[in-house]
């Protein structure tokens, strides 16, 4: 019984970093669809809380592992010796680190609309970059995720 609610909470964070990404996937595309810049200050105000549901998703994904992982009686060894597991834990990382980072310059593309709006035009090269970057950051993790769920089902 307790493996079966370790599984769904599992689920549960699966289905909220899925969430988080297919989210950010379309505000994002919103976001840059529009050319007003007022809007894209709004747009990235809508997606700070779609990317904290990232974070919460992972960090449910890997208690709720760790206890699927006790429940299916692996020894310390075992979980080592798993190859899929390890590549498993390697790319969910990745993706942690890759969100975790992409956070921190989406304040920092915030701060330059605002400057933006309130009249400095010098900064509009540097969000561009940051654009860009915030894109391929969306491309790159949603690539892991799908890994990870493949590398779930073929072992």
């Amino acid at each position: 019984m307790y493996y079966s609610i370790s599984i769904f909470i599992h689920y549960l964070g699966i289905g909220i970093l899925i969430t988080s990404i297919l989210g950010g996937f379309i505000v994002h595309n919103s976001y840059r669809k529009s050319s007003n810049i007022t809007e894209q200050l709004i747009f990235l105000k809508i997606l700070r809380p779609i990317g904290l549901l990232g974070p919460i998703g992972l960090g449910i994904m890997l208690i709720s592992g760790i206890g699927n992982l006790m429940f299916l009686g692996f020894a310390s060894q075992d979980v080592i010796s798993q190859r899929w597991l390890m590549e498993k834990l390697f790319m969910f990382f990745l993706v942690l680190i890759i969100g975790l980072y992409s956070g921190i310059r989406s304040k920092k593309r915030a701060t330059l609309i605002e400057q933006i709006i309130s009249g400095n035009e010098n900064t509009k090269i540097e969000k561009q970059k940051f654009d860009k970057i915030s894109n391929t950051f969306l491309i790159i993790q949603t690539i892991l995720l799908l890994a990870i769920l493949f590398r779930s089902a073929v072992k």
